[in-house]
């Protein structure tokens, strides 16, 4: 029987690191997948290695600025036999530089979404969270449509993605009524500026997510990592004029006492155990948005792994899977 140790291991980190041992991975799975590749385990067909990666996406509350995030990685191995990449029929496989170059279209994409809402809405806050919500639920709707084609024409059917998105197109409504609420959209020239920048948008996230589908969700990974900077920074400046207002209803309906069930299906939980946030102030309101757009960006990195395809679940299917586990195991 072999025995591993610390030491051991050090040594063969080293050595991969060195490029002296090569490793042959086929695929790249969460952990929660274990299971799955512990059952291919005991098929006996399995080639190469899989890989089962948690991800981890941690958060600067005091930073600023779209761009600063960082993901830390567990990683744990084990066997597992083939299984498909990533993507889907109409996908398009890159270089490097052409990937390089398509993440430079991506982000002067997104600098101009930055423009409208930090440069021109500046000095007007409810006006531009308006415009920012109404920009930043567009991709979503592209999401579905490009999906419910795929559905419609009998390549492949994923109700758990259409599920989050649906459920983020209504996590985005809710803060868009939300600033209706507070006079965000009283000018008319706001919403001729919100509504066609959103028309364009579309057009440019339904032939992306169609060829390219991890950039379009890279697309809405820095949207809602500004989103949720401008928010966190609308926080710290007025902290305490808002503390001082009540709660729309609105917001009130949607986070508390209304039906919970989409507002769970934006959480990254790891668990069986749902946000339950306060929602008396209007303090409390902007931190409930500000959470939201956090766990976009989670859900955004999550489906870009080249496995998504695969193993991406909605949050309750995937504690209907914890709960199944538990009672087997009991």
């Amino acid at each position: 029987m072999v025995q591993s140790s610390a030491e051991q291991l050090k040594q063969i980190v080293e050595l991969i690191d060195a490029r002296k041992v090569q490793t042959f991975v086929e695929v790249v799975l969460p952990l929660q997948a274990a299971r799955q590749a512990q059952e291919r385990i005991q098929t006996g067909h399995t080639k190469e290695k899989l890989v089962c990666k948690l991800l981890r996406t941690i958060f600067n509350h005091r930073s600023s600025g779209y761009g600063k995030r960082s993901v830390l990685s567990d990683v744990e191995q084990f066997h597992y036999g083939n299984s498909p990449a990533y993507g889907s029929r109409t996908s398009i496989c890159l270089t490097d530089l052409e990937e390089y170059k398509m993440k430079v279209l991506i982000r002067a994409i997104v600098s101009f979404f930055v423009f409208v809402v930090d440069v021109v809405y500046g000095n007007r806050s409810y006006a531009r969270f308006y415009v920012l919500e109404t920009i930043a639920r567009v991709p979503y709707f592209s999401y579905l449509s490009v999906l419910h084609l795929y559905e419609t024409l009998g390549y492949w059917r994923k109700a758990d993605w259409l599920k989050v998105h649906f459920a983020e197109t209504w996590n985005e409504l809710h803060h868009l009524l939300i600033m209706e609420s507070l006079g965000g959209n009283r000018l008319w020239i706001d919403r001729f500026v919100a509504e066609h920048i959103a028309v364009a948008y579309y057009w440019i996230v339904v032939p992306l997510y169609m060829a390219l589908p991890k950039y379009a969700y890279y697309l809405m990974e820095l949207i809602e990592n500004h989103a949720y900077h401008t928010y966190d920074g609308y926080l710290n400046e007025h902290e305490i004029e808002l503390k001082a207002q009540p709660a729309p209803q609105i917001a009130i309906d949607y986070y508390r006492d209304g039906d919970l069930y989409m507002f769970e299906e934006v959480q990254t939980t790891l668990g069986s155990t749902f946000r339950r946030p306060h929602v008396d102030t209007l303090y409390d309101v902007f931190v409930n948005i500000r959470d939201d757009e956090c766990e976009h960006i989670k859900t955004m990195v999550a489906l870009q792994q080249p496995d998504a395809r695969l193993t991406f679940k909605s949050p309750h299917t995937l504690v209907k899977v914890v709960a199944t586990s538990a009672n087997d195991t009991n």
